[in-house]
């Protein structure tokens, strides 16, 4: 059995799943399977005083997502926060807004519309990878 490999944001990390791969962009981290049918990307910023809080989410969240979509608490080890599902165009969207201490991490999860059954596994590893997020030992 394969075993997952660690990857490195700047402050946090997570392990990728065997046949994942993953690169790292000016603005965020890209994940994607093999063969891949959706993209799956992490960024995060930091807050300098403070931790961030459930209202700095939604704050961000809801200029994110479409009127009318709910936001649902979520938590993953040591990040809690809200998760939201819709379409936009032709695209099913997943996305989160975590947070632990000063530490904010959105994280996106797209998919064609048409190939919702093809991801349904690619959706799973995604919850994985989000299950293993971890705060790199600095900073927050």
């Amino acid at each position: 059995m394969a075993i997952p490999q660690s990857f490195d944001g700047i402050w946090w990390s997570v392990e990728v799943p065997p046949g994942w791969h993953a690169h790292r962009d000016e603005e965020c981290a890209t994940f994607q399977g093999s063969p891949s049918i959706g993209a799956f990307q992490i960024s995060s910023a930091q807050k300098e005083v403070g931790p961030i809080t459930d209202a700095d989410l939604e704050e961000f969240a809801l200029d994110r997502i479409p009127e009318r979509v709910q936001l649902v608490q979520v938590a993953y080890g040591q990040f809690s926060g809200f998760t939201a599902s819709f379409q936009k165009d032709d695209l099913m969207w997943k996305e989160w807004w975590l947070r632990a201490g000063r530490l904010m991490v959105y994280a996106t999860y797209n998919v064609v519309a048409h190939s919702l059954d093809a991801a349904v596994n690619e959706q799973a590893d995604v919850e994985t990878m989000l299950a293993t997020l971890k705060i790199k030992a600095m900073q927050v």
